[in-house]
């Protein structure tokens, strides 16, 4: 790595700027965000149950919501979010 030269804001005497590095790994990264996703759509199928089968609360609104076979649920909209964002990731890489 390359030192700063003498034009540089963090070679100036008195600035506080700092540089700040950013390491990623990938497997890390990759690992995480499946186990995020794979918790939230069993997150998604304990809800489901638990309040459409098990008659948890008798609200129709939030039974609506919870109900992972209606197009206008939660699960629903996760789903097409995430099919989105892998689209634009592909689409970007």
């Amino acid at each position: 790595m390359s030192t700063p030269s003498a034009n540089s804001p963090t070679s100036r005497p008195g600035n506080s700027a700092s540089v700040v590095e950013l390491v990623l790994r990938p497997r890390n990264v990759i690992l995480s965000v499946f186990l995020v996703c794979a918790i939230s759509e069993l997150a998604f199928f304990l809800l489901d149950w638990h309040v459409n089968y098990g008659r948890m609360i008798d609200a129709s609104p939030v039974r609506n919501l919870f109900n992972t076979t209606r197009e206008d649920g939660l699960a629903s909209w996760f789903g097409v979010t995430q099919t989105a964002l892998v689209a634009v990731t592909l689409w970007i890489v």
